[in-house]
């Protein structure tokens, strides 16, 4: 399985966290790191499409899930558009 990656947007005053998830192939099973399991709880909504995953905290209203699916989207087109520049 292709490593995922997952990026939590947390509020004002803390940062963007980005992490690296391993999946051993044979339990399909992902070690989740403790900040990413404290900003999110142990009961998660996902949602995959062919290229990728969203993951949110079970019962999240969707207008939030919405705008923080808004707020990575917004880090990582600014990633990209970096990249492009770096060219």
């Amino acid at each position: 399985m292709v490593p995922a990656i997952i990026k939590v947007f947390q509020s004002e005053n803390k940062r963007w966290l980005s992490s690296k998830l391993k999946c051993t192939p044979q339990q399909r099973l992902a070690y989740i790191p403790k900040e990413i399991f404290e900003a999110l709880g142990p009961k998660l909504e996902v949602v995959p499409n062919l290229k990728g995953v969203f993951v949110y905290p079970e019962g999240l209203p969707l207008e939030q899930a919405l705008a923080s699916l808004e707020a990575i989207y917004t880090h990582l087109k600014a990633l990209s558009n970096l990249k492009e520049v770096r060219k």
